[in-house]
């Protein structure tokens, strides 16, 4: 299957969407990471928060994002996913 660019997508998104997705963004960095910008470094205040904390079992941290954006756990784990694989390409 050839690659393809996601830029063409990014740059047609509205300000709505380009908050969206840094939204999801951030979402999914708090999940995998603890920290919304995905860095220790550069942490916010009050960062991790108790349900992203390093000893929180990741099924909890999905539950947690799940309750927190009114989504099914399906959905948090898909979005993880999705940001993952488009890591990997």
């Amino acid at each position: 299957m050839p690659e393809t660019s996601i830029a063409p997508l990014l740059d047609n998104l509205d300000a709505h969407g380009r908050r969206r997705l840094k939204q999801r963004l951030e979402d999914v960095n708090e999940i995998l990471t603890g920290y919304r910008s995905g860095l220790a470094e550069a942490a916010r205040v009050g960062e991790p928060h108790s349900a992203y904390a390093a000893e929180t079992k990741l099924m909890d941290r999905y539950q947690a994002k799940a309750t927190e954006r009114g989504v099914s756990v399906a959905t948090v784990r898909r979005w993880v996913k999705d940001f993952q694989l488009n890591q990997a390409a």
